[in-house]
């Protein structure tokens, strides 16, 4: 089974939106606090996307630094389509 991490930064009204979703559906993740502008700008380098929220199914190699699985998206992707994500879980 994987892991739920979830990419957000404070203030982030998506990023709310998602977390509170995830619980609602009493699916755990785990947080990566992106609040810091420089170590959001090395994530986006790193993963080529440009916002938060951003939500991955993590494989075992997973860290900040490299992040490995699944990446399912923001909240429109996760939006779009909760039981991929509930089975995937």
């Amino acid at each position: 089974m994987s892991r739920i991490v979830v990419y957000s930064k404070e203030g982030c009204p998506f990023c709310s939106l998602l977390k509170n979703e995830l619980r609602k559906r009493s699916l755990t993740y785990e947080e990566v606090d992106l609040s810091d502008d420089s170590e959001r700008q090395l994530f986006y380098e790193r993963v080529g996307v440009r916002t938060v929220p951003q939500l991955y199914l993590a494989d075992e190699n997973h860290t900040l630094e490299e992040p490995t699985g699944t990446r399912i998206g923001g909240w429109t992707e996760v939006s779009r389509d909760w039981k991929a994500l509930e089975n995937g879980a």
